[in-house]
């Protein structure tokens, strides 16, 4: 381990990322054209509200291994993580829906489901933190 990270009180990699995580959808969500605080919280609801089900529906999809149904959902869950600036979840989803095109379901299709269903576990809270913040902001505007 690097001599950085035995230091005491060094961030762990883990929490080095969540703070990535946290800033680089706190800078993609201040510049999109609606940035009011109102409008980002109720984007942000929305997708912590929408989302759990989709990941639901993409892991009963990989257990019935129906690979049309892990595009559809891909497909949904790849716009709206796009919307709200989470890059990577986005990426896994593109990729996931690429596979699943017109193709046999296929093992992998269940790696890249782990990987969706493991990085919104680290964003959600990330995300609920921003909501809260924004409702904060909003708040304090009125």
């Amino acid at each position: 381990m690097s001599f950085f990270f035995d230091k005491p009180g060094a961030p762990s990699p883990e929490d080095r990322d969540i703070e990535a995580l946290r800033r680089s959808l706190r800078r993609h969500l201040r510049n999109l054209d609606d940035a009011e605080p109102e409008f980002l919280a109720m984007l942000l609801d929305s997708f912590l509200e929408t989302t759990p089900a989709l990941l639901e529906e993409m892991a009963a999809y990989r257990r019935q291994k129906d690979a049309r149904g892990l595009h559809d959902v891909a497909h949904s869950l790849k716009s709206s993580s796009q919307v709200v600036g989470h890059m990577r979840l986005a990426a896994y989803c593109k990729t996931l829906e690429h596979t699943s095109r017109d193709a046999p379901y296929a093992e992998p299709m269940a790696g890249y489901v782990t990987l969706i269903l493991e990085e919104y576990r680290i964003a959600e809270p990330v995300l609920r933190g921003l909501a809260e913040m924004f409702r904060s902001e909003a708040d304090g505007e009125t």
